[in-house]
């Protein structure tokens, strides 16, 4: 048993500069040579970040909702089969990281406070 909560890894964020270093990576990967290899790299990195993101949306967009776990394996399912689905998760990833579509969800969500 853990001595202390589990965190619930669907409210993770970013830090400010993940977008600019996914920009930086993606524009210095078509330059030749190893600084292009390595801009890839770090690109193909950021871009997992950002798909997990967008994976984290799904999670928090689809809590209380009928057929939540089946809609959740599919999307699991197909990322392992169709590697676009990745760069589809990565867009959708930075839309939430422009937005801030969580946190609407979650305030919508929430019960209305008590007035006095």
């Amino acid at each position: 048993r853990l001595t202390r909560p589990w965190p619930d890894l669907s409210l993770f964020n970013l830090p400010a500069l993940a977008l600019m270093a996914l920009i930086g990576g993606l524009i210095g990967s078509f330059l030749p040579g190893l600084f292009g290899f390595t801009a890839g790299v770090i690109c193909a990195a950021f871009a997992v970040l950002f798909a997990a993101l967008g994976l984290a949306f799904l999670h928090v967009a689809t809590r209380g909702r009928p057929g939540r776990s089946i809609l959740l394996g599919l999307t699991y399912f197909l990322l392992s089969v169709l590697p676009w689905l990745g760069a589809l998760l990565a867009a959708l990833g930075v839309l939430e990281f422009l937005i801030g579509m969580r946190a609407r969800i979650l305030a919508a969500s929430l019960p209305p406070k008590p007035t006095l």
